[in-house]
């Protein structure tokens, strides 16, 4: 009897280690999910306030906005940063050519994305 209550008893606790493990994974790729947010946000943030201080410091923002490429973003994140690329170039540079690929690829990654927001 005390041999069957003694493997019931491991078994419980392998059940809450293995519980304890699942709950483990599921913060480490809740934090990966947060951390990999707060990278673009850091960027993002970066690139505005060089756009918006003064002057401009649009080379600066450009730079931050490449830079997320550089991280192989989700394409929600990929499309948004070249549609806001793309904005930046047209509005303070000479080099339309340059806009105008940045917007198209925003447009053709956005229409792969179920559901673009």
């Amino acid at each position: 009897m005390r041999r069957r209550s003694r493997e019931l008893c491991a078994g419980g606790v392998d059940g809450a280690l293995l519980l304890v493990s699942v709950m483990a994974a599921a913060a480490v790729v809740a934090t990966q999910a947060e951390a990999s947010e707060s990278w673009y946000l850091a960027l993002l943030g970066f690139a505005e306030h060089f756009r918006t201080s003064s002057p401009p410091k649009i080379r600066l923002c450009v730079h931050c906005l490449q830079a997320v490429f550089q991280f192989k973003p989700p394409q929600r994140i990929e499309a948004r940063t070249h549609l806001q690329l793309g904005s930046v170039l047209y509005h303070h540079t000479k080099n339309s050519e340059l806009a105008r690929q940045h917007l198209e690829k925003a447009w053709v990654i956005s229409q792969q994305v179920s559901f673009f927001l």
